[in-house]
């Protein structure tokens, strides 16, 4: 019994397309393309949120919005 390489290991196409070309392609530039194309997603929705934020005051919008459930929990009971 012996261990040997199949033919097609041994074909010179095979080695050039394979192990050149296709792990070059998966491991190597879809890779860095996603990471391009979603870091850019991710810019444009920081400077898509700047903008529309431009001149507002967040912390009103949210003091309005919790400001009656913490006044309803912290207050004591009506007494009779």
């Amino acid at each position: 019994m012996s261990i040997a390489p199949t033919k097609l290991r041994l074909n010179d196409d095979y080695t050039t397309y394979y192990h050149h070309y296709a792990r070059l392609l998966v491991t190597g530039v879809i890779p860095l393309v996603a990471l391009i194309f979603f870091n850019w997603r991710i810019y444009n929705a920081f400077k898509l949120r700047r903008k529309n934020m431009r001149g507002k005051n967040i912390f009103k919008k949210y003091f309005i919005t919790a400001e009656p459930s913490v006044t309803l929990v912290t207050q004591p009971f009506p007494r009779q």
